[in-house]
């Protein structure tokens, strides 16, 4: 009995010591230098406790995307109803791999709009509406794990 309650001590232990290790998606966004304005911006809009909690993927840009959207990005910032639309759309509730991403198809973002994965020889883009087919959303990195889901780097902002 008292070896059995020893390994259930130990399994709780260790479990909660893979916590303690284990980063949340705002976690690895806000430590990681190349993800400072999303960051930024996640905070700004009050997001960052969402992307805390529950199962999320993000399309993460990196702040070489966010400098891209030039004035764009200043008009953005300002407004916290876009910002916080623009920032959701690179949400998704659950857990989307990159081998779930299929060429042409919609994926629907936390925002209720649709964003399309597009397939041009080996890269994968993800786009909105808003960005032109000469400047599509690059997925650059995959299936970066975070304790509540999963973050793919883009090349640009996705534009609702």
């Amino acid at each position: 009995m008292f070896f059995r309650f020893s390994k259930l001590i130990l399994a709780a232990a260790l479990v909660e010591s893979v916590r303690a290790q284990c980063s949340s998606i705002a976690e690895i966004a806000c430590s990681t230098d190349d993800f400072s304005t999303l960051c930024t911006a996640v905070t700004e809009a009050g997001l960052a406790e969402a992307l805390s909690e529950g199962s999320w993927t993000v399309f993460a840009p990196t702040n070489e995307a966010f400098a891209n959207l030039g004035d764009t990005l200043d008009a953005v910032l300002a407004d916290k109803d876009l910002l916080t639309d623009v920032l959701l759309f690179h949400a998704v509730s659950g857990e989307v791999l990159s081998t779930d991403l299929k060429c042409t198809e919609r994926v629907e973002m936390a925002n209720k709009k649709d964003s399309r994965t597009v397939c041009r020889g080996d890269t994968i883009y993800q786009k909105g509406a808003g960005n032109p087919r000469s400047d599509m959303p690059a997925i650059v990195d995959v299936d970066i794990e975070a304790c509540n889901g999963y973050i793919h780097v883009i090349s640009e902002v996705m534009l609702p």
